[in-house]
């Protein structure tokens, strides 16, 4: 069993921590741990990579391996070289550093677009992709303006490739919204959405979600919301 911790800040009792959770995964499940610390903060001197204690003769002793993400600003070309999905995440990491304040967002927009533009041409997976999309969203976040922008041009360069991996999430999340937003308003006109008029309603295309969205204003019962699915069956 793997035991994999990722630090972005100092932390003075750090490895008294990795050996609590080493010691804890251990005795829940029996099995042999070996624990690595990925370390992302900006000290390049901070390096926890053991732990000891010892009373009344009771020693404990425990070390782990580390990998300090700082290491790799030297090693810009060798990451930008490799296809390993690791490097991307190593990028979007220091690029994420590189780039804080409000006057560094529109360089942090251009990287950000630049990283995904670079996982098409290398050919990744779909499911490759949308994995490192959602971590590179989440440390390269950008302003609203920014991010709108930044969707739109990585749309647009789909679109050109004819690969929609983002296109395809971002409209199945906005159609998760919208089934939620309806399935609350449902729930208020017409009583309580049974699980098999919920199953109906989200095989709904976004266009007859919106329009149930309307329409749904002069429902009184349950049965007005039957008669709609019914009818938008058979339309």
């Amino acid at each position: 069993m793997e035991q994999l911790f990722k630090k972005n800040q100092k932390e003075a009792e750090f490895g008294e921590r990795v050996f609590i959770y080493y010691a804890r995964l251990r005795d829940k499940f029996k099995r042999e741990v070996a624990s690595f610390a990925v370390l992302g903060d900006t000290d390049v001197n901070w390096r926890p990579n053991s732990f000891a204690r010892e009373t009344l003769g009771f020693k404990i002793q425990a070390s782990f391996p580390i990998v300090k993400l700082v290491d790799y600003k030297k090693r810009k070309e060798e990451l930008a070289a490799s296809d390993n999905p690791f490097a991307v995440v190593v990028r979007a990491h220091l690029a994420a550093q590189a780039t804080k304040g409000k006057e560094s967002q529109e360089r942090r927009k251009k990287q950000k677009l630049a990283l995904m533009k670079m996982m098409y041409q290398r050919g990744y997976s779909e499911q490759e992709v949308i994995g490192l999309f959602r971590f590179i969203e989440w440390v390269m976040m950008l302003p609203p303006e920014l991010e709108k922008a930044f969707k739109k041009d990585l749309i647009a360069y789909e679109d050109e490739r004819n690969m929609p991996y983002i296109s395809n999430l971002e409209r199945e999340s906005q159609k998760a919204g919208k089934v939620e937003l309806v399935i609350k308003l449902l729930n208020r006109r017409a009583g309580k959405v049974s699980e098999e008029t919920l199953a109906k309603i989200e095989e709904l295309p976004i266009g007859q979600l919106d329009q149930l969205g309307e329409d749904l204003m002069d429902f009184t019962s349950s049965k007005d919301l039957t008669d709609w699915l019914q009818h938008s069956v058979n339309s």
